[in-house]
């Protein structure tokens, strides 16, 4: 049976008085990346087993779900944290108060890969780089001839290169995105995590020949 689910809005110009005081034990995970990168699809895929290509912007919702890692139940909160520049405040409490982040970006746009590696200096700036992330690859059933270029490469490039989990997923096309939320969690429950180092190999330069071949740096 599926474990029980409920979602709440948030406001991300809520001050931080009124946050909802979580559970004893309970995990927060924040969903984070460019406008219509498919978050929101992704949670709905994972959360109640659908999928709709009507588009909705998000201002900030919170979903709950229990989490079996390992044969552990661990109680979640999913933060889907709106795209838009303009909810930059509902971002900045995002990465302040998760435990561990998801960060997506669309097959479509190289420059929603560039806002997650944005992201992921954010996250680090603020938590450090011992925070447990994982990358996400969305909308992979698209034709392929519609993908930036070079998006097929980065899926053996970044866990090398960036050292995080990446995941290649397609809401319309039924992904099981349990993977993603057990993987993110299982990270943060490991004892055994180590920071994310400056440099991994020659992996993070193909990273980056990748965006300056297109004039995206980082």
């Amino acid at each position: 049976m599926e474990p029980s689910t409920s979602s709440t809005m948030f406001k991300p110009n809520s001050p931080p008085t009124q946050k909802r005081k979580l559970k004893e034990g309970t995990m927060t995970v924040a969903v984070m990346g460019r406008a219509c990168v498919g978050k929101t699809a992704i949670l709905n895929q994972y959360i109640h087993k659908m999928f709709s290509d009507r588009y909705v912007v998000t201002v900030g919702d919170k979903h709950e779900k229990v989490v079996n890692v390992d044969g552990r139940q661990i109680e979640v909160e999913i933060m889907d944290t709106p795209g838009g520049y303009c909810f930059e405040y509902g971002r900045r409490q995002a990465i302040i108060n998760a435990d561990v982040f998801v960060l997506v970006y669309s097959v479509e746009e190289i420059l929603s890969f560039q806002r997650v590696l944005e992201l992921r200096e954010s996250i680090f700036e603020k938590r450090g780089k011992q925070v447990p992330m994982v990358i996400v690859q969305a909308k992979t059933d698209i034709r392929k001839d519609k993908w930036f270029k070079d998006c097929e490469s980065l899926h053996s490039l970044i866990p090398d290169g960036l050292q995080h989990p990446h995941f290649q997923v397609s809401a319309q096309g039924g992904s099981d995105m349990s993977v993603i939320f057990e993987e993110v969690v299982r990270l943060k429950l490991s004892d055994a995590k180590q920071p994310v180092k400056e440099r991994r190999c020659s992996s993070l330069e193909r990273i980056q020949r990748v965006l300056k071949g297109q004039q995206i740096w980082f």
